[in-house]
């Protein structure tokens, strides 16, 4: 199977500039770090894509799923804003999702406009074979690296995202300003 992320990303000679800050960043030290995250999601994709494939998945209806495995009996709107998208989008999803019989929807206990969806026992059955396979498969490379290792590496990763989510949203609301403002 072809990588599906090149494993060297040129990303050119421009200064990268983290944020509005001004902070500068050695750009060998981005295309480093950005080649090393290609190289791990090239070894993990393929693993994930056949699952999918096996169970008729797409790579967002598998996020709604672990959204609400992380916690169940989530709104539409909830899970939309959870998943970065629109209602819509969600609604959408979560329709095939029933239909497969991996997701089921019900009332909301106090207010009766509100749609909530819930996993069923085989979309739990599912998440929890996703989650053996792509353990079973992890759990050899982190016994190399060691358990201290692996707890600084789920330390890093978790901030890597806090970060990046960050700079979305201030790239977000700096889109917006400058839209606003006839930029």
């Amino acid at each position: 199977m072809p990588a599906l992320y090149p494993a060297s990303v040129n990303w050119g000679r421009l200064q990268f500039v983290a944020g509005c800050s001004g902070v500068t960043m050695d750009l060998s030290l981005v295309d480093r770090t950005l080649r090393a995250y290609g190289e791990v999601i090239n070894l993990v994709e393929p693993l994930r894509v056949r699952f999918w494939h096996e169970h008729g998945l797409t790579v967002a209806q598998i996020s709604l799923l672990f959204t609400l495995h992380e916690r169940d009996q989530q709104s539409v709107g909830a899970l939309a804003e959870a998943l970065h998208t629109r209602p819509a989008t969600v609604t959408g999803l979560v329709t095939r999702l029933e239909r497969a019989g991996y997701v089921h929807r019900g009332d909301d206990e106090v207010d009766r406009r509100v749609v909530r969806v819930a996993l069923t026992a085989t979309g739990r059955s599912v998440l929890e074979e996703i989650r053996s396979e792509g353990r079973a498969f992890m759990h050899r490379a982190f016994v190399v690296l060691g358990e201290a290792r692996v707890a600084a590496l789920a330390d890093l990763l978790t901030e890597l995202v806090d970060a990046a989510t960050t700079a979305t949203r201030d790239s977000d609301t700096t889109m917006k300003e400058s839209v606003g403002s006839g930029r």
